[in-house]
């Protein structure tokens, strides 16, 4: 039986001595970058707890286990990939050259699919994801909330921790009217939120906060609906501190004050401070456009407030409904657009832009609170009541 000589093998051992090495400080490495990215994610998740009351759970059990060290055995079955070569060339050392090129064609084929493969199964995987969360949002924007519901309830069957859907679901839920469900659902969204970590050789490492911030400030939101002030109030505040670009927390933070009929003033430096932001943004995204508007419509009622009609006006007329072709954000619009103009010019127009979000969005969020209003704007007040 042929045997490798003494050269050979030292060689074949060196290459394996190495390659352990190599594999030791890979997964050394990544030990440190996940200890990193928790000493990151420890203060998000304290004061995601300390404002709203959820703990962030990271993922358990099996599925967790893997999610958490999956770049170890990553690195783990490529490195055992390149011993299991080296091992199989030093116990067949008398294979033919056509043999050791086909056996190395093989190990090289499984050391490429090994590299290839996860980054080829992620970006299928995120492009299923995508499909699936427009198609429930897709419903949302037309106004259809059963059918988003009941789409977005499939896909939790399959993946019950999937923090997309339930922010999904959640929202739904909110733009539905099915407030005390939209709670549970966004806190759930939060609880499962495994803040994924950005960042690599040329910027710094982080946390991606975008998915927190949009479902806190949908959770706030809620809260604001709910009538529950304070909570909401920190919910916002808690978001905006996470993240100072949050526009639309920026705007609910607004918004908690006026609809409380508190510090007009105040509101309106929130207001101005998020048009500024949304003024010097590179690009505002088509999923908060509609945000523009309801800040415009916003101002336009802090200024009345104030009795700044003229200035009011102008602010009203750039809350555009058209920024929009979505039911629910169109119905929100205008619900805000009929809030200012009650302080402005009377109950008629006002009722006219409630009406037109009824019509819009009869059993959603905004046109039951253009119900509410319309029927305050039809209520006759105190002192044109006849007396007695």
């Amino acid at each position: 039986m042929p045997t490798l000589s003494p050269t050979v093998r030292n060689m074949y051992l060196i290459e394996f001595a190495v390659t352990l090495a190599f594999w030791g400080m890979l997964i050394s490495l990544t030990r440190l970058q996940a200890a990193r990215a928790e000493k990151l994610r420890d203060p998000i998740r304290k004061a995601v707890e300390g404002a709203t009351g959820i703990k962030m759970t990271p993922p358990s059990g099996i599925g967790g286990w893997i999610q958490a060290n999956w770049l170890h055995l990553y690195f783990a079955a490529m490195v055992t990939l390149m011993l299991v070569d080296i091992m199989y060339s030093m116990l067949h050392p008398g294979r033919t050259k056509a043999m050791r090129q086909a056996t190395n064609n093989y190990f090289m084929f499984g050391f490429m699919a090994m590299m290839l493969g996860p980054v080829l199964g992620w970006l299928l995987w995120s492009w299923v994801m995508k499909q699936a969360v427009g198609a429930i949002r897709q419903r949302l924007l037309l106004g259809d909330y059963v059918g988003a519901i009941v789409r977005a309830d499939n896909e939790l069957r399959w993946l019950p921790r999937s923090r997309d859907f339930h922010f999904t679901r959640g929202t739904t839920l909110l733009l539905a009217w099915r407030l005390n469900e939209a709670e549970q659902a966004l806190r759930t969204s939060i609880e499962v939120n495994p803040l994924d970590m950005l960042g690599g050789r040329s910027s710094p490492l982080r946390p991606n906060l975008a998915p927190l911030a949009a479902a806190l400030g949908n959770l706030g939101h809620t809260l604001l609906a709910l009538g529950r002030w304070r909570e909401a109030t920190a919910t916002f505040e808690c978001t905006v501190t996470l993240v100072p670009a949050a526009i639309d927390s920026i705007e609910g933070l607004a918004s908690a004050l006026l609809r409380q009929n508190l510090e007009p003033r105040r509101a309106l430096g929130r207001i101005d401070q998020a048009l500024e932001l949304a003024r010097t943004a590179v690009q505002i995204p088509d999923g908060l456009k509609h945000t523009i508007s309801y800040l415009q419509a916003d101002r336009a009622q802090a200024l009345a407030m104030l009795e700044n009609f003229t200035e009011a006006s102008v602010s009203l007329e750039l809350a555009d409904v058209e920024v929009t072709d979505s039911v629910p954000f169109q119905a929100g619009i205008l619900w805000r657009r009929g809030q200012a103009l009650s302080l402005m010019s009377g109950a008629d127009e006002a009722a006219t832009e409630f009406a037109r979000a009824i019509e819009i969005d009869p059993n959603g969020l905004y046109g039951k609170l253009a119900a509410n209003a319309l029927k305050a704007c039809r209520r006759p007040s105190p002192s044109n009541l006849a007396h007695p």
